[in-house]
């Protein structure tokens, strides 16, 4: 017998941490979202929300010179953000230089490529979905156990 839990247990229940983390990332989806549009086409696709903090928004920049024009732009976006109800809490913007690693905003005309499994992993989603009851959740599950190949 495993000692894993259902995937769907984490969902359910006393698990607020998780509930908590799920909420967090969607909103700084959508604050991203509405950000991006103040920010100057130019260097849209160098940036990306980090994190809201109270009233301050952090912003993660691609390199310096972004992060450096990004900041002239501040003012101009506070005062935008005062007619957004979503928005007009922020009094603050502070900018932040990414690490290499760090992904930021793909652009819109970018297709990403499906990632295909092994036949290994395919088997073990496969067994992750019969252990499920949410019925579409399974069905998704199992299309996603039938991605297997090599890249073309």
């Amino acid at each position: 017998m495993s000692n894993f839990k259902k995937p769907n247990a984490y969902f359910l229940g006393d698990n607020q941490d998780l509930q908590f983390v799920f909420a967090k990332v969607k909103k700084l989806a959508e604050i991203n979202k509405k950000i991006l549009e103040l920010i100057d086409p130019a260097i849209r696709r160098s940036c990306q929300v980090a994190n809201m903090a109270g009233n301050k928004l952090i912003i993660i920049t691609a390199n310096s010179s972004v992060a450096t024009q990004l900041r002239y732009q501040i003012p101009d976006m506070l005062a935008k953000m005062r007619q957004d109800p979503a928005l007009k809490h922020v009094n603050d913007i502070q900018t932040k230089v990414g690490t290499p690693q760090t992904r930021l905003s793909q652009p819109d005309n970018v297709i990403r490529q499906a990632a295909y499994l092994s036949s290994e992993t395919a088997q073990q989603i496969k067994d992750m979905a019969k252990s499920l009851d949410d019925k579409k959740l399974r069905e998704v599950m199992e299309k996603i156990a039938t991605r297997i190949g090599e890249k073309k």
